[in-house]
């Protein structure tokens, strides 16, 4: 099957400008100013004034549900492909939040493996808010050592009522036994950190790398902008090399505030 896709604004991810775009077994095939063909049989899409991108990864989602905060009636359902794809999201990373005692990994494993069926790069984290993390085999390590789709752990929850209060070397085992994982399996590695409203902030990540030599790019933090002050502490922390995640805002000032 063979689809051409004529005149889009192509973002690759850089800006190429107007071109066309061939899909050939659901594949790029080619990228170029003008495409003609003749002879095969084609879809032919008319993009003239649309943008073409990318699929987005979104490294935080909750396909096996989310939710359950205040009682079993406010449990939310499971995500299809399709939700992921009318939101333009083709690699989701996908945890299970708050709830790993109704809900577990093997379910999320599942879901996961259901999207990658369903034609999506889908991912997924071990472990919850608490610690120590759920996993699958018993250790984090080896759960990135032989779990392909598994990429690190979270969303754990630091400077929240809801976390399991972790202590800096509590992190800090966690985060080198993640490192360890992903040096023998080729993967990057990822602690993803559910940020709290609580004072504490970025302080117990920033207590957790203290005179160890772990690499920063391990800890990513998400909800940051949650508050003007975590912001500022999740930008510092970026510009010393580590990465965070904004979470999409529901305030007109484009502040977290659940």
């Amino acid at each position: 099957m063979l689809t051409l896709i004529n005149s889009a604004e192509v973002f690759a991810p850089q800006r190429l400008g107007r071109r066309d775009l061939l899909i050939a077994d659901r594949r790029v095939a080619a990228v170029a100013e003008k495409i003609s063909l003749h002879g095969d049989p084609v879809e032919v899409v008319d993009a003239a004034g649309k943008w073409l991108l990318p699929g987005f990864v979104d490294a935080l989602t909750h396909p096996c549900g989310g939710g359950g905060e205040g009682g079993f009636g406010n449990r939310t359902g499971e995500l299809d492909a399709a939700d992921f794809v009318r939101a333009g999201v083709t690699a989701p990373v996908g945890a299970l939040g708050t709830d790993s005692l109704a809900r577990s990994l093997e379910v999320l494993y599942g879901k996961v493996m259901e999207l990658r069926g369903r034609g999506l790069s889908a991912f997924m984290l071990c472990g919850s808010y608490r610690l120590p993390p759920v996993t699958l085999t018993g250790d984090v390590a080896r759960d990135l050592m032989f779990i392909e789709p598994l990429i690190g752990a979270g969303e754990i929850a630091i400077a929240d009522h809801r976390s399991s209060q972790p202590t800096a070397a509590e992190l800090r085992r966690l985060a080198a036994d993640i490192h360890l994982g992903g040096t023998l399996s080729g993967k990057r590695g990822t602690v993803l950190l559910h940020v709290g409203d609580g004072d504490g902030g970025l302080g117990l990540l920033e207590a957790a790398l203290r005179d160890s030599d772990l690499p920063r790019r391990l800890f990513y933090p998400t909800h940051v902008n949650r508050n003007g002050k975590l912001l500022e502490q999740a930008l510092d922390h970026v510009r010393r090399g580590g990465f965070a995640d904004i979470t999409v805002a529901t305030t007109p000032e484009f502040i977290e505030q659940g």
